[in-house]
């Protein structure tokens, strides 16, 4: 079957077919089949303690760092009054330092090309080094819930302000340097809590007033979409690997508040609405596309307000947001979620157990799959790395074996199939191999490298973060 597929690829030259069979490869041919159970816990962390009688409050955002290690904000509770907290781990969660920044609530942290980090927390834009020392501040016009990074280094930050009794969110562009490029308000009423780059430079937004919205790259109205069916509360939006958008968030039922998860093609129309939920209330606040094309979201199941107890849970699922399997831990929160360079997962939260209170991690396996066992032999002595670091920015390194010397081509494509870098074409020795791909000057994504040899083909996903 592989080497039917090799054969067809090479034989095709219409774009339209290339593009599908270079996705079947890609999403099911040769990782196999997922099987629909949960991957195991590899371990867990509760930071708590770090001042004299500091309790940790919760986690908002985490990052993959380009050292396999994970940074974390969120809010540490001093003396009855919240700091912005900042943790840097190892690949296994152990804490390497914590810094504090005075009062407020950690929303987004991202590191920087440059190793350090970026920080935002309600009214400030922090700048740190790779050790977390602050190297600059700048002050944010208005109160800030999330912030991401765009393609040159800058970043889109939602924010909302509150006069008169009445409240409206604005969406502020800056450049890396945190200077404003500019500022668009949506009115009283509105309440934006998601923001990302789109492929094509503008931007989408989620939320309640509007929905969906797109703008283009000064923050100009191109279109505006309402969620159908029903009350929805958009909370997260990411553009998917087909220009549509994934929005997680709560819907209402009649009887209680369920997990959303909305997926709309590039023009934000609905293409299907699925909803998860128990007797109680439930909501998303996260949600990843992952490498095989489905999606990965967490949030709280029945959360019972009389009590502030719920659970933290997972759900996975495929394409078209079936659920392939769940995961719930009691007495928590997720906030964040991301899928790891290895193919498993990381969700960052809050353990809400009174016994145990403190920002939560928890690392999950690569899914479980099925191998084909009618592989081609020879590729046995093959083998192509997952690429490292992963997620990255901009550089990564990309590692092969050769079991006999052989005309070798190494090639990177973007999500519609274009060929956007040739990294190797001409003989190459047996033995291991890595190459160095800058993608400086390419937009965050996915994209998917293709080693070519006589015998042997395979494809793997990796994500550019910028």
């Amino acid at each position: 079957m592989r080497a039917f597929i090799i054969v067809l690829l090479r034989a095709i030259c219409k774009k339209e077919i290339f593009i599908i069979v270079l996705f079947q490869m890609i999403l099911f041919y040769p990782i196999g089949i997922i099987l629909a159970q949960a991957p195991d816990t590899l371990w867990t962390k509760i930071f708590k303690g770090y001042l004299s009688g500091s309790a940790s409050l919760g986690s908002n955002s985490i990052q993959q760092t380009s050292d396999g290690g994970y940074i974390i904000t969120g809010t540490t509770d001093v003396s009855e009054s919240q700091e912005v907290l900042l943790i840097k781990t190892n690949e296994n969660g152990d804490t390497l330092w914590t810094k504090t920044f005075g009062s407020g609530v950690g929303h987004s942290v991202q590191q920087t090309s440059d190793g350090g980090y970026a920080l935002f927390n309600s009214t400030l834009f922090i700048k740190t080094d790779s050790t977390g020392d602050t190297l600059w501040t700048k002050l944010l016009p208005d109160f800030c819930n999330s912030a991401r990074q765009t393609s040159d280094g800058g970043y889109i930050i939602t924010a909302y302000t509150v006069c008169w009794g009445c409240s409206h969110s604005i969406v502020t562009r800056t450049n890396s340097s945190g200077e404003i490029l500019w500022i668009r308000d949506f009115g009283p009423g509105s309440n934006i809590h998601s923001a990302q780059q789109t492929s094509d430079g503008g931007f989408i937004i989620a939320g309640e007033n509007p929905d969906l919205e797109k703008l283009d790259s000064i923050g100009n109205t191109l279109w505006t979409q309402s969620i159908g069916g029903g009350y929805h509360v958009p909370k997260y939006v990411q553009q998917t690997s087909d220009g549509g958008y994934i929005i997680a968030g709560w819907s209402y039922s009649g009887l209680n508040f369920n997990i959303s998860l909305v997926k709309t093609d590039a023009n934000g129309h609905n293409i299907w609405i699925k909803t998860f939920g128990g007797n109680l209330d439930d909501f998303a606040t996260s949600v990843q596309q992952t490498f095989d094309g489905g999606y990965v979201v967490t949030g709280v199941s029945n959360y019972d307000y009389s009590t502030f107890f719920g659970n933290l849970v997972v759900i996975k699922t495929d394409s078209n947001g079936n659920s392939l399997w769940t995961k719930t831990f009691e007495g928590g929160v997720g906030n964040s979620i991301l899928q790891t360079s290895d193919g498993g997962y990381i969700v960052a939260g809050q353990n809400i157990s009174p016994d145990n209170p403190g920002i939560w991690l928890i690392r999950f396996a690569p899914d479980v799959t099925a191998v084909d066992e009618h592989q081609n032999p020879t590729a046995k002595d093959y083998r192509l790395h997952q690429n490292y670091p992963n997620p990255f920015n901009p550089s990564t390194a990309i590692s092969y074996h050769l079991s006999v010397s052989t005309q070798v081509s190494l090639k990177v494509y973007d999500v519609l199939g274009n060929e956007v870098a040739s990294l190797v074409n001409g003989e190459q020795n047996s033995g291991s191999h890595s190459i160095n791909f800058n993608a400086a000057q390419l937009s965050s994504g996915i994209y998917f490298y293709r080693l070519d040899t006589e015998n042997f083909s395979e494809t793997k996903p990796m994500l550019l973060i910028k």
